[in-house]
């Protein structure tokens, strides 16, 4: 058998892991170069390593106040969730920490496959650049979520549970807000009824598990209203607030709200991650007064699941200048689902084949046996077609597996057989793609509206179980 690599361009995983001495420099900072050149390679690091740059990370976050000052110049990064190799692009567009100041809105982890080593090289710059950049807490950093997608097996798999819980504390310990150059008002999810002044940030205790209400909820899971930027005459009665039915917790915001906040605090614009973009960013209804957008929602994750097809932005903010930086995705290593190796995940394929193939053998010998043997034949025959639909069976959850409680690229996909009909049969130039390797034929003719619809059961927040109400 040939030991020789079928796509000889793709470079060999890193085998070896990264020791302290060669992760922390005589001063104990962490090299961040040596760390991401090794993550790229699809390295890790000895576990003590891992742990040392999470626990160290949460040193520096407890000295930090819910609502971080950040001041100019900055750049501003929305959701990454797992996408490792678009976060080295971010950082290459952003420029060097030594110059700008970085502030992240959250959701560093889940549905992608690179969760963790996003988290050490964020956490690891925290540590070199303590004062330049900024971590804030979405609404993925927590237990309830990273149980619920990705995240804990993946630190199950690369590394241990140890590793998982240690950053399940530093979660607990991310600030929830952060003010920008005293203008501008950044939060993952949104503002909350609770919320009428900064002041009262300064209540919340934060060291915890997200509640599914209130003040702290509101923070990361709040959107805007569907229909923020149309005009309508309002009054003293009017809500500003609407349940958010889309997320299953937490509220809508309108443009009252919004100006509201931003009158009664002296503010710019609120800027928040917590939803794809087609174009990476979404500039909403501007302030009269100010002539400034009322809201700023960006995104930093390209081609979110592999399936979007969305640009990423990021928004680079100095001397009172707002510039956004837009980017498409960069390549990267594949995974199956859910982080399962091949021959389980061949295993309930190859099993209904052969059961296919037994029941295929079976019932042409029932036409040429004897009678007498007909019934001994027949109950064999009926045995072997309940193991073929147990195997069936299986091979539909491996199937399931493959949409990663969302939607990916696969021809076996829910998402992408609508998509295969939803395109017209007559288009022979289908674009084509660098993926993985392969030249993919990316069929998708739906928008990202579209998409988020149908991957709408995943932004909603999942049923808790009682021991996760109790923490």
């Amino acid at each position: 058998m040939s030991q020789d690599r079928q796509i000889k361009d793709v470079p060999y995983p890193a085998t070896n892991k990264l020791s302290s001495k060669e992760v922390f420099d005589e001063k104990n900072r962490p090299r961040i170069n040596i760390i991401k050149e090794h993550f790229i390679k699809e390295g890790r690091l000895e576990e003590s390593v891992a742990l040392k740059i999470i626990n160290d990370c949460c040193s520096r976050l407890k000295q930090e106040k819910n609502l971080v000052d950040v001041s100019q110049p900055v750049c501003i990064v929305g959701d990454i969730h797992g996408q490792y190799y678009d976060l080295i692009r971010i950082l290459e567009i952003g420029g060097d920490p030594k110059n700008i100041n970085y502030l992240f809105l959250g959701d560093y982890v889940d549905r992608g496959h690179f969760s963790i080593e996003c988290v050490l090289l964020l956490w690891a710059l925290k540590l070199k650049y303590p004062n330049r950049i900024t971590l804030l807490r979405g609404n993925h950093e927590c237990k309830h979520l990273t149980t619920h997608f990705t995240f804990k097996r993946e630190c199950e798999i690369k590394y241990s549970n140890k590793v998982y819980e240690a950053c399940i504390r530093s979660f607990c310990l991310l600030p929830l807000c952060a003010l920008v150059n005293k203008q501008l008002f950044c939060v993952h999810g949104g503002l909350s009824p609770e919320m009428e002044k900064q002041s009262d940030l300064n209540k919340l205790n934060r060291d915890r598990e997200p509640p599914s209400s209130g003040l702290m909820c509101d923070l990361l899971w709040a959107d805007p209203v569907s229909d923020f930027n149309e005009d309508k005459k309002t009054s003293g009665e009017k809500k500003n607030f609407s349940v958010n039915l889309n997320r299953g917790c937490s509220y809508f915001f309108g443009f009252n709200a919004v100006s509201s906040f931003l009158k009664t605090n002296d503010l710019l614009c609120l800027i928040r991650a917590h939803e794809a973009q087609d174009n990476g960013f979404r500039l909403y209804k501007n302030i009269e007064k100010t002539k400034f957008p009322s809201v700023i929602t960006v995104f930093s994750a390209p081609n979110y699941l592999d399936v979007y097809n969305n640009k990423g932005a990021i928004i680079v903010y100095d001397k009172g200048l707002m510039n956004t930086k837009q980017f498409g995705a960069s390549p990267h290593p594949y995974w199956l689902p859910n982080f399962l190796d091949v021959f389980s995940w061949s295993l309930p394929f190859v099993a209904e084949k052969v059961t296919d193939i037994l029941v295929f053998i079976f019932k042409m010998n029932v036409d040429q046996q004897v009678l007498d043997r007909k019934e001994i034949i027949k109950t064999k025959l009926i045995a072997i077609s309940r193991i073929a639909k147990l195997y069936s069976k299986v091979r539909i959850k491996s199937e399931d597996l493959i949409q990663l409680k969302g939607i990916t690229p696969s021809s076996l996909t829910h998402l992408n057989s609508l998509v295969k009909y939803a395109s017209k049969e007559s288009d022979t130039n289908k674009k084509k793609e660098k993926f993985l390797g392969n030249d993919f034929g990316l069929r998708r003719k739906l928008s990202v509206d579209e998409l988020k619809e149908m991957d709408k059961l995943n932004e909603y927040f999942p049923k808790m179980n009682n021991e996760d109400k109790n923490e």
